[in-house]
């Protein structure tokens, strides 16, 4: 059997959607299986290569023009399933010509209307609903946004598997790195409305005078509307004590998870949220929003907040900063936490489907 796989997402600066697919395959192409793979990818990369069922075909085109070719190539390369894990326009092309799963990661176009930019948010309000009713199973990432599925589109919960997000224990642990002197809440996410960095700068800005020698540290790639962030921080006179470190590699997270006196993650909407269990994994007390799948995700091991409440985000940060028996016992919580998401639990949960095609 030849699995098909949009591979694109494994070579690219990595999101939420990117560690997915990359640690997803990572682990299943390990596993002895009965299937061969061919991954679809726009660049050339060598990741792939240690794996004798694997083959690659890098096509070098761009937007459409890449979904198009890959179309065509399907039917050549005789694939009997595809795999969609990061985009819909493929599955949209397919229809009922060759069976398909897709991972559908959140829904924040269909719940809010702020989110996104109006062209991405039109495309796939255009395309999901055709691409779920002909996926032969959908794939998503928490409990909570399966249960979106059902409530938006109707589907059948016997369609819907659960593909947790998860970590690798291997780089995200709770070692201690000491030559850092640096205090800083700790925020990673790309820079857009809907991780609401906005008002996570506004509720630093009142408790900064109460922790004198603490400064906000912002890791994330520049996203839709990233400007309003930086006038934010302007205009509180902020630019001493607030750091952006842009796109942040995977190699520089651990340590700033660990050295962190919190992570700081109040999205408005997730569909999972990595980074809050891999602070939890490298020791790190949590504050995180009540909303989406983010309670599912933290359980009773972060402070969880109204992310729209400035105050209540600021609470949270005094509450953690302040009771270090109350710190002590997050981060015990959270290790507990974070132990209950593997991504060779998920791996095992995607070879189980394309099995029952």
């Amino acid at each position: 059997m030849i699995i098909g796989i949009d591979g694109r997402e494994v070579i690219a600066n990595k999101t939420g959607k990117g560690f997915y697919i990359f640690n997803i395959l990572k682990n299943i192409l390990n596993q002895k299986t009965i299937f061969d793979f061919i991954i679809y990818t726009d660049q050339n990369t060598r990741f792939f290569d240690k794996f004798a069922n694997v083959k690659v075909k890098t096509i070098n085109l761009n937007g459409l023009k890449w979904h198009l070719e890959v179309y065509k190539n399907l039917k050549k390369d005789q694939v009997d399933l595809f795999w969609a894990p990061t985009s819909y326009v493929i599955p949209f092309l397919l229809g009922k010509s060759l069976p398909y799963i897709v991972t559908v990661h959140d829904l924040a176009a269909f719940l809010y209307s702020d989110f996104n930019d109006k062209k991405a948010k039109i495309i796939e309000k255009f395309t999901l609903k055709k691409v779920l009713k002909n996926a032969i199973k959908i794939f998503t990432v928490s409990q909570n946004t399966a249960q979106d599925l059902e409530k938006i589109f109707k589907i059948d919960k016997k369609k819907i598997v659960i593909t947790y997000n998860a970590f690798d224990p291997q780089v995200f642990s709770p070692r201690k790195n000491s030559g850092t002197k640096n205090h800083y809440i700790l925020n990673i996410g790309t820079l857009e409305p809907r991780k609401n960095q906005l008002r996570l700068i506004q509720a630093f800005d009142l408790i900064k005078d109460e922790f004198e020698d603490l400064d906000l540290y912002i890791g994330g790639g520049k996203g839709w509307q990233y400007e309003n962030i930086f006038a934010e921080m302007q205009k509180r006179n902020l630019s001493s004590r607030v750091k952006f470190l842009g796109y942040v590699q995977d190699k520089q997270l651990p340590d700033l998870y660990r050295n962190a006196e919190l992570f700081a993650y109040p999205s408005l909407y997730e569909g999972f949220g990595i980074p809050v269990v891999e602070a939890m994994a490298c020791g790190c007390p949590v504050l995180t929003s009540n909303n989406s799948s983010l309670p599912e995700v933290a359980g009773k091991a972060g402070v969880l907040v109204k992310a729209e409440d400035v105050n209540e985000i600021a609470d949270g940060f005094r509450k953690i900063l302040r009771d270090e028996s109350f710190r002590k016992t997050l981060i015990e919580k959270g290790l507990n936490q974070a132990n209950k998401f593997s991504w060779e639990k998920t791996g095992k949960v995607v070879l189980e489907n394309f099995g029952k095609v």
